[in-house]
């Protein structure tokens, strides 16, 4: 074989030679415009290779622009030019390994040439490598015989499907390199893959599934491998894999088993690491089987590790052939090594239950038209994990917030509350619950039951009690409950009445009464008496007790004009004969001011004023004080004063009654509890 090579090289260094021309210049070329006066338009290359052979039809489509004649570079490398008829005017010339075209005057020639290129060995690889001319368009088409696997090493491949087996497409780089490699079958027999592979299998077993993630690392150590093949036990499920540059993978059942198919892009030859997962399904606990694993085929050895992890199981697990124990990673129970196949491996399992720990803040608040209740859970779950919790019962209440940390959703269902969560719960939580009673009539009495975890094996409660203000709850009856001081209460905020319970059957009924509002009011008078007008004020102060006030009452003297009132919230005013209704928005909560402001005409030669006289009505106690100013030049003197008021002096008005007057005091009064006084002046 290796004389033949020998004699073909031969053959194409004669037909280089007989091909190419003197190195002497064109006569009248310009080698300074080269590039610039001789354009390749496009170049293709069209190539047959065998195992001793590599011979390719170079189709040139190029255009000479200087009248005198010019060159360009056309090929370099180790090729052999065979002999072809070129038109007028175009010459070939070789300077070393380098093939020049030579025009001796301007035109478009279009023409084809053929070469041989020199084969290099690569075991298992021929292999060839040569630069061709630059061109506006530069495409390569290369086929093998008996459709041998041909791979593109220079330039951009084109669809692969329309190419066909042991075939190419491409078109070159600007480097403008040809670079190709190829085997035939008769090599890939020869050199037939050795294969070797460690498998690492890790087994996460829970109640309801095994999952199984399988790391096949390869080690070719001969040859490559194009596709690779996983025998799959038929009772797993795959989910996935994972691997660099794979085409197509594809799983069909044989029999008694799965064959899983991984095609590649191109061949590996040195490593490669395949990642497999799969699942196992666990119809019920207890559960006995043997434990399969996935087994790589077409490999010449094996050697490999199974690592078993468990959740919320029991098992136990006896070998039966193939499998040395060693010392497990931490998180395993148990930890394998093989050498070989078959291997066989028998688990039973049996489910942990869950140990789980409830300790309830339970915050009841009763307002007027609801009842809230919010369950601050704490609860610690031990031996298993869980993933969801059931809670009930919801004593026709509207859950309307479920918070934690976790929490994928949470649905009432059947009268029950099921939170789902992302992940396994395993130590301690917090999950908040909150539930509202709507209530369109305010209750004599309400209940109060505990939200129970389902499955809990203690629960514990701390109840605590609390109303808006107007409403006053007491104890009625207890079970299984005991009172404690609120003071003792953890997180205590504004409870009232506090309760424990150490059993999770517990109720609680609370009489509830709605107080009646105390209200004092405070009224402070100033008036300011004008040439024939008097102008007056009279700044109500409410103080409220036990219970909001949305409406007040006030009586005004029928011989005040222009009465206004002003305060915040007002939504109405209503008046009947000489009292005047005010109706707020909201309940007004512990105070409100409420301004009147009025004026009166009268004689200013010679008048008899009635000062004062409004009244706030509906109120437990009513006191008041009268500041009497003048803004023209009067003489004023008292007439006449009766009922409980009495004349003091300036200094002794409030401090805030004082900072609205602008005019020097002339007569200051106080009234308080008793008859309804009057004062004329």
């Amino acid at each position: 074989m290796r004389a033949l090579k020998i004699v073909t090289l031969s053959l194409i260094l004669s037909f280089g030679h007989l091909q190419a021309e003197s190195t002497a210049p064109v006569s009248g070329a310009n080698p300074r415009s080269e590039s610039m006066d001789f354009i390749l338009r496009e170049v293709r290359y069209d190539g047959r290779l065998t195992d001793s052979q590599a011979r390719f039809v170079v189709d040139i489509d190029a255009e000479s622009l200087a009248p005198r004649g010019a060159r360009v570079s056309l090929f370099e490398g180790e090729i052999a030019l065979l002999p072809a008829k070129l038109p007028a005017g175009l010459r070939i010339v070789r300077e070393g390994n380098q093939y020049q075209l030579a025009a001796a005057k301007a035109g478009r020639y279009r023409f084809k040439l053929e070469l041989i290129a020199k084969i290099t060995r690569t075991e298992p690889w021929n292999q060839i490598s040569f630069v061709g001319p630059v061109a506006g368009i530069a495409s390569v088409a290369a086929a093998s015989e008996a459709s041998a696997e041909v791979q593109l090493l220079a330039g951009t491949p084109l669809d692969s499907n329309q190419s066909g087996p042991g075939s190419v497409r491409a078109v070159l780089g600007s480097d403008r390199t040809v670079a190709l490699r190829w085997q035939s079958r008769t090599a890939e027999a020869s050199h037939q893959a050795l294969v070797a592979c460690d498998t690492a299998t890790q087994v996460r077993v829970t109640p309801t599934v095994m999952k199984f993630t399988t790391v096949f690392r390869f080690d070719i150590v001969q040859g490559n491998l194009a596709k690779l093949a996983v025998l799959l036990p038929a009772n797993h499920a795959l989910t996935r894999i994972e691997g660099e540059q794979i085409r197509d993978w594809r799983a069909t059942p044989e029999g008694d088993h799965q064959m899983l198919i991984v095609e590649l892009i191109k061949p590996i030859e040195k490593s490669y690491s395949l990642t497999v997962y799969s699942e196992q399904s666990v119809e019920s606990t207890p559960f006995q089987s043997a434990l399969n694993i996935p087994q790589p085929q077409n490999i010449d050895r094996e050697s490999g590790s199974l690592t078993l992890l468990a959740e919320d199981v029991l098992v136990e697990a006896e070998v039966a052939a193939g499998l040395r124990q060693v010392n497990a990673a931490e998180g395993a129970f148990a930890a394998y090594r093989f050498y070989g196949r078959p291997l066989a491996l028998n688990l039973k399992l049996s489910r942990v239950e869950p140990v789980i720990n409830v300790a309830n803040r339970v915050t009841v608040r009763l307002e007027e038209a609801r009842l809230l209740i919010t369950h601050a859970l704490s609860f610690n779950v031990e031996k298993a994990g869980v993933y969801t919790l059931e809670l009930s019962p919801l004593e026709n209440g509207l859950v309307t917030d479920v918070r934690g940390d976790g929490i994928e959703d949470w649905k009432v269902r059947d009268g029950r509350l099921v939170v789902n969560f992302a992940s396994r719960l395993l130590g301690p939580r917090q999950l908040i619950v909150q539930i509202e009673r709507a209530q369109k009539q305010f209750p004599e009495q309400i209940s109060v039951a505990p939200l129970h975890v389902n499955n809990a094996s203690r629960q514990t409660a701390q109840i605590g009690v609390a109303s808006a203000p107007g409403i006053r709850l007491k104890t009625t009856e207890l079970t299984g409950v005991r009172e404690i001081p609120a003071a003792s209460l953890a997180g205590r905020n504004d409870e009232m009445l506090a309760f424990v319970a150490d059993r999770p059957d517990w109720s609680l009924k609370l009489a509830t009464e709605r107080l009646e509002p105390r209200v004092i009011a405070d009224v402070f008078n100033l008036v300011t008496i004008g040439d024939g007008l008097v102008g007056g004020s009279a700044t109500i102060r409410y103080v409220i007790v036990n219970q909001g006030v949305r409406e007040f009452k006030v009586q005004v003297p029928s011989q005040w004009k222009n009465v206004d009132f002003t305060g915040p919230n007002i939504r109405r005013k209503d008046q009947q004969g000489d009292i005047w209704t005010i109706t707020l928005q909201d309940k007004s909560w512990g105070g409100y001011t409420l301004v009147v402001t009025y004026d009166e005409q009268f004689d200013p030669h010679q008048a008899t004023l009635a000062l004062g006289g409004l009244h706030a009505l509906n109120v437990e106690r009513e006191t008041g004080s009268i500041a009497v100013t003048s803004a023209a030049s009067l003489q004023m003197r008292e007439n006449l004063t009766s009922g409980a008021i009495q004349r003091i002096d300036e200094s002794e008005l409030a401090e805030t009654d004082r900072a609205v007057i602008t005019r020097s005091v002339l007569l200051a009064y106080r009234y308080g509890v008793g008859e309804p006084y009057r004062l004329a002046m």
